[in-house]
């Protein structure tokens, strides 16, 4: 199980495994975290030629989205499924524009913003992975935010990691690498415009690499999760955002 949200009969859990050869994305249901079943596996949505995968899932207006990847095309594309109540799912048709392009895509977060959904992940098409992100109102139409070099590009890779609503609407946290990995952290007001926070090497770098994986807001406070290997091999590590900017 790669996440989890409320919706459907309580919970729904999504994330990805091999079955029949494949990896194919997943489905769980549980009315209260503690008894779970497997939603029947249905080929034309969780699975296909190749890999898929739910990554992500959040609770939109017409119910659930689950955000991850296909490798069905020879390549892997961003994919997107939703489901009115967590049993029944429908994969939102592939748009090339939208989803795809050069080399690999892939979404690893989505969380409900000010607008609608979001989600983040990184893009592979311009030579080197640059941050993307995806936005919808609904869960089921569309549309890739334009390439901002400043903001999601730069020298080396940049990767969004998890997104979720906080600080000035929405914050985007994962790394960059440029030799070694730092981690890092992205803002916007709409999920449409962003800014990468300037890199603060006692905070954000060190040492080999360092990683934000998760977050959430505790009261007025931004907490993120992930780790950090300055010392030699691989430790947990928190930042706290007081303000969550």
């Amino acid at each position: 199980m790669a996440s989890v949200a409320a919706g459907g009969p309580g919970l729904v859990a999504v994330g990805f495994g091999e079955s029949r050869g494949n990896e194919g994305a997943m489905v769980w249901t549980s009315p209260d975290g503690v008894t779970w079943s497997r939603v029947v596996h249905n080929e034309v949505v969780f699975g296909g030629s190749g890999s898929q995968g739910m990554r992500s899932v959040a609770t939109g207006v017409a119910g659930l989205v689950a955000a991850g990847y296909d490798v069905s095309g020879g390549d892997a594309d961003a994919a997107v499924s939703s489901s009115p109540d967590g049993i029944t799912w429908s994969r939102v048709p592939h748009d090339e524009v939208v989803f795809g392009g050069t080399l690999n895509q892939d979404m690893y977060s989505v969380a409900t913003g000010v607008a609608g959904l979001v989600a983040a992940g990184y893009d592979v098409s311009g030579g080197d992975a640059d941050a993307a992100v995806w936005t919808s109102p609904d869960g089921i139409t569309w549309s890739r935010v334009p390439h901002d070099e400043v903001a999601l590009g730069g020298a080396g890779n940049e990767l969004m990691y998890n997104v979720t609503a906080g600080g000035p609407g929405l914050v985007a946290v994962g790394w960059v690498e440029s030799g070694d990995q730092d981690a890092a952290v992205w803002t916007s007001p709409d999920g449409i415009t962003w800014s990468r926070v300037p890199h603060d090497e006692v905070a954000f770098g060190g040492g080999r690499n360092q990683r934000m994986t998760s977050m959430t807001i505790e009261g007025a406070s931004l907490v993120i999760t992930g780790y950090d290997s300055s010392g030699g091999d691989q430790d947990a590590a928190v930042w706290i955002f007081p303000d969550g900017e």
